[in-house]
């Protein structure tokens, strides 16, 4: 697999979407993350280091596989 993956995150009012992409822009995994209203920011990013974590694992990923967010 090509080794030049970024990762793209996107925050809205109602969901985080995180997506890993290949070398030439390709989707190769996406979770959608449904944001509660209550949530503050620190457990917000809490919640989404952990979903990117798993989706790069779930993707046999490391995180040195990044070349950029």
């Amino acid at each position: 697999m090509d080794k030049n993956i970024s990762a793209g995150i996107d925050i809205g009012g109602t969901k985080v979407q995180i997506g890993l992409l290949d070398g030439n822009g390709s989707v190769i995994a996406s979770q959608r993350l449904p944001v509660q209203g209550d949530l503050d920011a620190e457990n917000l990013i809490k919640a989404i280091c952990e979903d990117l974590n798993g989706l790069l694992k779930a993707s046999q990923l490391k995180k040195s596989d990044l070349i950029s967010f």
